[in-house]
């Protein structure tokens, strides 16, 4: 039996998803002959709570539910049945049925806040499967080693990170999900001597993350009036957008998407909106939570949420204010589809590869589906895992490079302050046909994988 050991960088979706994906792997141990086995290293001493709401669509959940997951995540999510669009005026602009979703792909939108499901993908990581011994799971997520490097030793000699603290781990493959800030995904840029692409200044031919024009200022609310449920609320204002989403547990996340300038208080900028290197991530864990973002400061969230307490709301949003448990105000940021996401033995998985605008809540779902295509191509290719990576990196991009332009324009419809695009905004929601609003989001939702 031949054992293929996997290095996996960062325990935010994707990590703790792959790391569940090979796992479920090993049923075909009988027929293919290899055991996977990984270890996620986390460089953050401990998960914290992080962000706000997140939202699973049927081409997530239906991976989820292959690793049998998805009746857990039930317990903790909302399903959303209702999407309300406002101007801030208070005219309302349309009611779209979100009920089709489930009807048409299987599984519902579900919401659900980001620190619940982050722990539950941890707890199963670390849960004991049938015949295993307790003292070995206990590694397969290993906290505080962040990764400084890492080396391709050649084919069929394996790969080797290197951590802050001196150790070196060395494995087959290394499946780099460290978040919108890869140190891996520097390394390989560096390695595939593009120049522009390494050093060039923030533009579309860059791969560095680059800044898009707008804050958001994210809550998290327990305990909302049972009224709320089950809604999505949109108000859109000159150069702005805010609303509602309805989770589990009587909870909503509440945002506000604004057009302005980066004025970031952690993690360093060349001053142009291009992150260029260290000090990223929320709490200093960079592990995809809050991917494609960076931290204002607390001061700057609060004079959000304080500039939203007179803006109209479709119902009493006070009270939601008022029982805010978190909040944290974040630079949105991008990484151009641009650039290497495999070299050899190593490969890079969700925002370390292609972070995206949270414009149409697709973020953590291209997570799980990479993890989901890494896994297939792995099983597939067992002798040459370089081919493996590059057969999931040619058939993933495609994809996400649609995603990305879609998640570009629809944050730029949001948060545009052009009185003509607004106004055209305002007459395609009034009349274009449920239909229509059914079909632009259908190919996004029917995406079905599975192991």
């Amino acid at each position: 039996m031949r054992h293929i050991r996997a290095l996996i960088i960062g325990a935010g979706m994707g990590g703790c998803t792959l790391s569940l994906a090979l796992r479920k792997l090993n049923e075909q141990v009988q027929r293919t002959g290899v055991l996977f086995t990984s270890t996620v290293f986390e460089q953050a001493p401990a998960i914290k709570p992080v962000g706000a709401g997140i939202a699973l669509g049927p081409n997530g959940l239906s991976i989820l539910e292959s690793l049998g997951l998805y009746p857990k995540v039930q317990v903790f999510g909302g399903e959303v049945r209702s999407l309300q669009v406002y101007r801030d005026d208070g005219q309302k602009l349309r009611e779209f049925d979100l009920s089709f979703i489930e009807r048409k792909h299987g599984y519902p939108l579900l919401v659900l806040e980001r620190a619940e499901l982050q722990a539950l993908m941890i707890h199963e990581v670390l849960r004991p499967t049938v015949g295993s011994r307790n003292a070995e799971r206990t590694r397969d997520i290993l906290f505080n080693k962040r990764c400084v490097g890492v080396e391709d030793l050649g084919p069929n000699l394996g790969v080797r990170a290197h951590f802050a603290d001196g150790t070196t781990e060395k494995g087959d493959v290394l499946l780099a999900a460290d978040g919108l800030k890869s140190v891996i995904r520097e390394q390989l840029v560096q390695q595939s001597g593009d120049k522009s692409a390494a050093n060039g200044p923030p533009s579309l031919f860059t791969t560095f993350p680059r800044y898009s024009g707008i804050s958001c200022v994210l809550g998290v609310t327990k305990s909302v009036p049972e009224s709320v449920q089950g809604n999505v609320y949109w108000i859109f204002g000159p150069g702005r957008v805010y609303g509602t989403w309805s989770m589990g547990k009587q909870k909503q996340y509440w945002f506000l998407g604004e057009r302005e300038g980066f004025q970031p208080t952690n993690g360093n900028s060349n001053g142009n909106g291009s992150i260029t290197g260290g000090g990223y991530g929320k709490g200093g864990a960079n592990n995809g939570n809050g991917a494609g973002s960076q931290l204002w400061s607390d001061d700057a969230a609060l004079k959000g949420m304080d500039r939203m307490w007179n803006w109209f709301h479709p119902y009493d949003h006070h009270a939601m204010f008022n029982r805010t448990t978190r909040m944290v105000k974040v630079g949105m940021f991008e990484t151009p589809w641009r650039g290497p996401w495999s070299r050899g033995n190593i490969a890079l998985v969700g925002d370390a590869a292609h972070a995206m605008l949270p414009t149409i809540n697709q973020g953590a779902n291209m997570a799980i589906e990479d993890a989901c295509a890494v896994a297939r191509a792995l099983a597939y290719e067992t002798n040459r895992l370089s081919d493996a990576l590059s057969r999931y990196e040619e058939f993933r991009k495609k994809r996400v490079r649609r995603l990305m332009h879609v998640a570009r324009v629809v944050g730029f419809m949001q948060t545009t302050d052009n009185n003509f695009v607004r106004k055209m905004n305002e007459i395609a929601f009034k009349v274009a046909p449920q239909s229509i609003f059914e079909r632009s989001m259908d190919w996004i939702m029917s995406y079905k994988d599975h192991l």
